[in-house]
């Protein structure tokens, strides 16, 4: 809704908010580890998955609000005066029009934010001390050792890490190609 609602609506702060969500596409959450780890702990989100999600949506809100900002651009502006003519309002103009023409992009911000999650290591590495609670990347983490690796294990859970994410690419991929192709129109 904010891509949408900052390339739709022209007010003063507009490119000042988009070169913010640039710099957040520039400047990693890695950066700034110190400070989140300690707002979690103050939070009581230390050792959450609660606290893992707030930091992924943070961490890919920039990554997604961008994308879609540059495909809610592309969306030429007849399609939405016709739609205001025939009386629909902003909230109908966006479920109706915007939504389901924006499929693509949201498909691709969908594949590469599960990827990039799914695969994460680094904050769950940081944010998790309990056992039960470590990510996948992290339990097989385990598996090697200083001396000794249990190849097999390793490779055997590398393996069924990757289902999902090959399943979610199987069931996405025409919105996929689609939003990776009209990025090049």
């Amino acid at each position: 809704m904010l891509a949408f609602y900052i390339a739709r609506f022209d007010f003063p702060w507009n490119k000042i908010i988009v070169i913010g969500f640039l710099i957040g596409l520039m400047v990693p959450l890695r950066f700034a580890v110190i400070p989140i780890f300690e707002m979690m702990r103050g939070a009581g989100l230390l050792d959450t998955l609660t606290g893992l999600v707030i930091i992924h949506a943070a961490e890919r809100l920039s990554f997604s609000v961008f994308v879609l900002y540059g495909f809610a651009l592309a969306v030429p502006r007849d399609i939405e005066e016709a739609a205001l003519m025939d009386g629909a309002g902003w909230g109908r103009i966006y479920r109706s029009v915007f939504l389901p023409l924006m499929r693509p992009a949201l498909g691709t911000v969908a594949i590469v934010t599960a990827v990039s999650i799914w695969n994460e290591f680094f904050f769950p590495l940081v944010m998790i001390r309990s056992e039960g609670k470590r990510t996948l990347p992290l339990g097989l983490s385990t598996v090697m050792a200083e001396f000794r690796t249990e190849w097999a294990l390793l490779f055997a859970g590398l393996t069924i890490a990757a289902i999902p994410i090959i399943i979610l690419f199987v069931m996405m991929s025409r919105q996929f190609i689609d939003g990776m192709v009209e990025g090049t129109r």
